[in-house]
């Protein structure tokens, strides 16, 4: 049992949240509230500009990017899958219209909450009501994003989440009243998350060139897929396909399909040309495991993270063993994008089964992730999905799906791009890192140390042309 004695009057001075309750003051929350306040700071009131909730917006199918707590992770900010609102909304909510160097924070949901997003762009979309924005004034943007990522910040925001089983949630009133570390190095740790990103703008340009690539070879460059309101079948098609929904005979689909069976290269069923790894794995109840789930992949085909485990404490949809090589595929319609290559360090990891797992001897498994991931295998995988209460697509329409058969030049070349892609996202991984390990080392030692040792590690990754 862990004892936190204090006197009223403390108790007074911490309560600018009005918190009174015994986890709010738990030994190695103090700590830390110690241990930042031992240097010079300041509260995130007294250096931002603007520190608030997102609105109740009125949404719209199409339009300009909402951001919801889905669209927040890592430090990250994501454009895809988000709601939108129409222009009339956005003009009308024009207060809470993002800006470059905004830090997001999601501020609901057990589980979700303390999440950090970045604004790394002047792209033209608001925030909802489940996130709070933070805008920096009088202190570096990148640095204090970076310090709210490492590990101080981080305990700091969660001593922050209120609602216990109930709904969790986390105030502006309180971000407020966090304390900020204040260092001479507070402008080079901003320099180096501009580094970050351009780094990590530079792996997403050449994944992306990697997909045009592919469709270029397809014919495919300038298709887009249109939803039509009407169009006429056969009932002997129905039939055959064993299918009496609409969806599934969009003729968008058609034109995919017809693409691909137009390839000068030849095409098969996946079936036909993967190997599907669908046996259940009974992990050991004393043995550790590395566990992939939907949450650790990212949009670029590369798994994020992981959680570790022993046998006896993993969910029981572990049950997939992948290998280097492999590519998993979430068969749920919702995150069908949600596909990545297992590298080499989660070689023998367990998945869940809610992915598909694949290889082939005649698709390498680089061309094969951005196959899947390119509108060919999207709008197969979307068209094969069925359901009521989940709607996900099953093994017999897994297998239906087909590929184009490329020749070896090209899959090289599509391989390449994504590799140096992937060596791109992991130097810009290890640069965050860096950053943040400098302010904690700033906090726990001094910032000259901070300083050489971050220096070092810079110089190791080598520099970039950013300005």
């Amino acid at each position: 049992m862990q004892i936190s004695i204090l006197k009223n009057s403390e108790v007074i001075t911490e309560n600018t949240t009005y918190r009174l309750d015994a986890e709010f003051f738990q030994n190695h929350f103090l700590e830390v509230v110690n241990k930042v306040e031992s240097n010079k700071f300041s509260y995130i009131e007294n250096i931002t500009s603007w520190v608030t909730q997102g609105p109740n917006p009125y949404f719209s199918k199409t339009g300009i990017p909402c951001l919801t707590g889905r669209n927040i992770n890592k430090g990250e900010v994501s454009y895809l899958n988000s709601d939108y609102v129409d222009k009339t909304e956005y003009q009308r909510l024009s207060r809470y219209q993002l800006q470059k160097g905004d830090t997001l924070i999601t501020l609901k949901g057990k589980g979700s909450i303390g999440k950090i997003g970045y604004v790394t762009e002047n792209k033209s979309a608001i925030f909802s009501r489940d996130i709070g924005i933070v805008r920096p004034a009088s202190v570096d943007k990148g640095y204090l994003n970076v310090f709210l990522l490492c590990k101080y910040g981080k305990m700091l925001i969660d001593r922050g989440e209120t609602g216990g089983t109930g709904q969790s949630t986390l105030t502006t009133s309180y971000l407020k009243s966090i304390p900020i570390p204040r260092f001479n190095i507070e402008e080079k740790i901003g320099q180096l998350l501009c580094e970050v990103e351009f780094v990590k703008k530079r792996s997403n340009q050449i994944y992306t060139q990697a997909q045009a690539l592919l469709l270029s070879e397809l014919g495919l460059s300038d298709w887009k897929p249109k939803h039509q309101l009407t169009f006429i079948k056969n009932y002997s098609d129905t039939k055959h396909a064993r299918r009496m929904d609409a969806e599934y005979y969009q003729p968008k689909y058609e034109e995919v399909v017809k693409a691909i069976k137009n390839y000068s290269g030849g095409w098969k069923k996946l079936v036909n040309l993967l190997g599907i790894k669908d046996k259940n794995f009974q992990p050991q109840n004393s043995f550790e495991y590395n566990y992939v789930e939907l949450a650790h992949i990212g949009n670029n085909g590369e798994i994020t993270n992981h959680m570790k485990a022993e046998g006896s404490e993993l969910p029981t949809r572990a049950r997939r063993k992948v290998s280097a090589g492999d590519v998993v595929i979430s068969s749920i319609e919702g995150s069908l994008t949600s596909i990545a290559l297992v590298e080499e360090q989660y070689d023998n990891a367990l998945c869940s089964t809610g992915f598909y797992v694949v290889n082939s001897v005649e698709i390498n498994s680089e061309c094969l992730l951005i196959l899947l991931k390119s509108i060919v295998g999207q709008i197969q995988l979307k068209k094969g999905c069925n359901g009521t209460i989940l709607t996900a697509i099953n093994k017999d329409e897994f297998s239906k799906i087909i590929l184009p058969i490329l020749p070896p030049e090209i899959q090289t070349e599509i391989s390449q791009k994504v590799t140096e892609s992937f060596a791109l996202r992991k130097q810009s991984k290890h640069l965050l890192e860096s950053a943040k390990r400098a302010v904690e080392m700033a906090i726990e030692q001094d910032e000259d140390k901070a300083m050489r040792w971050l220096e070092g590690e810079v110089k190791d990754q080598g520099g970039s042309d950013a300005e």
